[in-house]
């Protein structure tokens, strides 16, 4: 397996200014390379030590052909590797990782961190034996929702099961109904922790929302204003807290971002993200996760056969070729980043006012009204702090 890095130019698109969001802590977790010149030593799979032992984990694959579970720094570096079935992986805040096989488990496995061992993970077994194809964690209540379906058949039964933080026995289950052939795999949780999960109607392929969790009772089925066809891939929520997916039917290499949708239906994109496939590379890449720093994405890339062999990381919203490309995996179908990119949001301007008047308030309250005049050389109303006197000043 090798890793390569290379420069990549960032061009101003208008659609832009959409999708600026402040990014916390997580952002230092994951960068790419800045230097055309910079080469990370390749690294064989067969080198990497079964113990994680430098840097911290920041990057999951899972290469379903081969059951393996690669695990990489921020910096790209493989510092270790699993034997592990795998089919859909997730993580949460304290750095568990959740694990799904392909139609050949009825339970979903939990991997704790640092060692991530396989033979020690927790067993979380589904209702009715059902098999799992699909979770997602929401990173603010770390309550974890898994997907699951009676047989590989479509039209089959298929639930959805929601589990507190910590817990191994559902809170809630809710099956496919009112139309709902069955529920895919691919599913994420929005900043309101609203579910949402690409289902299989009478239309066609689309996705769900399920708002409440373990307290949820609708399955809400939702529209595009262009029926899309939604592929077994990932999809996720942006700092801002807006949908970004990859539509099957649309142009390849083209990732869509739309804002919430409105009376059940999504509107027009926000933006078009391009990803373009390298020059000697057939076929165009897909999305798969949204990386921790907000500003990339990790995408699959596909060799002449069509089979995934590369994850590269890539601008977002801007697009373009890879900037780092994790080459030499096999038919990787899931990638998962920690920490998790926690949708936020960006506060409209009158949400701003309203903030400002909120916190002038809050800071009456605490220090009391100053007087509208104060006498020349005075210092301020005096406010005791603990059991010293402080002096406050008037503001300018």
């Amino acid at each position: 397996m090798t890793i390569s890095g290379k420069k990549h130019s960032v061009t101003a698109i208008v659609a832009a200014a959409l999708l600026t969001a402040t990014v916390g802590a997580a952002a230092a977790q994951e960068h790419a390379p800045t230097s055309s010149r910079v080469q990370v030593q390749a690294q064989q799979l067969g080198r990497a030590s079964t113990a994680v032992q430098q840097g911290k984990p920041a990057l999951f694959i899972g290469e379903t052909k081969e059951s393996k579970l690669l695990i990489f720094d921020a910096r790209s570096r493989l510092i270790a590797q699993r034997a592990l079935p795998n089919w859909k992986i997730a993580t949460d805040v304290e750095g568990y990782l959740y694990v799904t096989t392909y139609f050949t488990k009825p339970y979903v496995t939990i991997l704790s961190p640092p060692a991530y061992a396989y033979a020690n993970g927790i067993k979380v077994p589904l209702s009715h034996n059902f098999l799992a194809v699909g979770l997602a964690v929401d990173a603010r209540s770390g309550v974890y929702a898994v997907i699951a379906r009676q047989s590989i058949n479509n039209g089959g039964a298929s639930l959805v099961s929601f589990y507190r933080r910590g817990e191994t026995s559902p809170c809630n289950t809710l099956y496919n109904n009112n139309g709902i052939n069955d529920f895919d795999g691919s599913a994420a949780f929005d900043r309101s922790g609203r579910l949402y999960l690409a289902i299989n109607n009478q239309s066609g392929d689309t996705l769900a929302s399920i708002a409440g969790g373990c307290k949820a009772t609708v399955i809400e089925q939702l529209t595009f204003v262009q029926q899309p066809f939604i592929p077994y891939v990932g999809f996720g929520f942006s700092a801002d807290d807006n949908l970004v997916i990859q539509l099957a039917s649309a142009q390849p290499g083209e990732v869509y971002t739309y804002a919430h949708p409105k009376n059940g239906q999504f509107g027009p994109p926000l933006i078009v993200t391009q990803l373009k496939p390298r020059k000697d590379q057939k076929y165009d890449p897909g999305l798969v996760c949204l990386a921790s720093d907000a500003r990339h994405l990790w995408g699959a890339q596909s060799d002449e056969a069509g089979h995934f062999n590369e994850v590269g990381l890539f601008a977002y919203p801007q697009g373009g070729t890879a900037i780092t490309t994790i080459r030499g995996v096999t038919a990787s179908t899931s990638v998962a980043v920690f920490p998790p990119l926690m949708p936020s949001h960006s506060p409209t301007i009158a949400e701003r006012v309203q903030m400002a008047r909120k916190s002038r308030a809050a800071e009456r309250r605490t220090v009391g009204v100053l007087p509208a005049a104060l006498s020349p050389g005075s210092r301020g109303p005096r406010f005791r702090r603990g059991s010293r006197a402080v002096a406050r000043r008037p503001p300018p």
